[in-house]
Formats: C-alpha cells, structure tokens, sequence
C-alpha cells in the first residue's frame, strides 16, 4: 500500500515557487494537491467536505496530509468533524485567522475558532 501525500494550501493556493507545488512536480506520483472550488473567499464547510472527499477517494489508510497557512486550520476542522484516521498530517504556519489583521486582509467565513483539539 503506497503512502499517498495529499497538499492542502492556504488561502489563495499555492504558487508556482510555494515549497507544496515543488514537491508536487518533484514526486507527481506521492503528491496531489487538493483543489478547492472557491480559492479567494474560502468558506470552512465546503473546504473541509472536498478534503473529506479527496481523503476518501485516496484511501485513509494510506494518507498523509500536508497543509499550509489556512489549509492547516481547514484540516483542524476537517478532522474534528469527521474524524477519519489517516496516516499523518504534516501541518506548517498554520494561519491565525482570529485576528483583526487576517480579516482585514482575507475574507474567509467559519474558519474561526481554531480548532486546539488533540
């Protein structure tokens, strides 16, 4: 069973130089990124069900996450509503969507509070 490494950007996606695309293009057949429908005005549920969907249609058992920026807040909530088991997540910067600051810079909906379970 061969390890399936799943990116989760943040907000806006990933840039050509972003060390996710890299990685994507590096090792085409261990990276995939997931692609959200709505990159620029993200909202929580919907990022979180299409992560669910991609997880599902990889196989758990054989799935690592790596997320950046919101993508690491979206798989915090990811994992608290639908608790699936997967191999790992590997989670960097994650964003601090409760500021002030964030919202005046980004326009995302329900990813606030953070989730901080285990």
């Amino acid at each position: 069973m061969a390890t399936i490494c799943l990116t989760v950007p943040g907000i806006t996606n990933s840039s050509e130089g972003h060390w996710q695309s890299l990685w994507e293009r590096a090792f085409p057949e261990k990276f995939r990124r997931i692609i959200q429908t709505e990159w620029d005005e993200p909202a929580v549920e919907d990022w979180i069900a299409t992560i669910e969907a991609n997880v599902q249609d990889a196989g758990p058992e054989k799935v690592i996450l790596a997320a950046h920026s919101l993508g690491c807040v979206a798989v915090a909530h990811w994992s608290r509503k639908y608790g699936t088991k997967i191999k790992g997540a590997f989670l960097v910067a994650p964003s601090d969507c409760e500021t002030e600051k964030y919202h005046t810079s980004f326009d995302s909906k329900g990813f606030e509070p953070v989730p901080l379970d285990k």
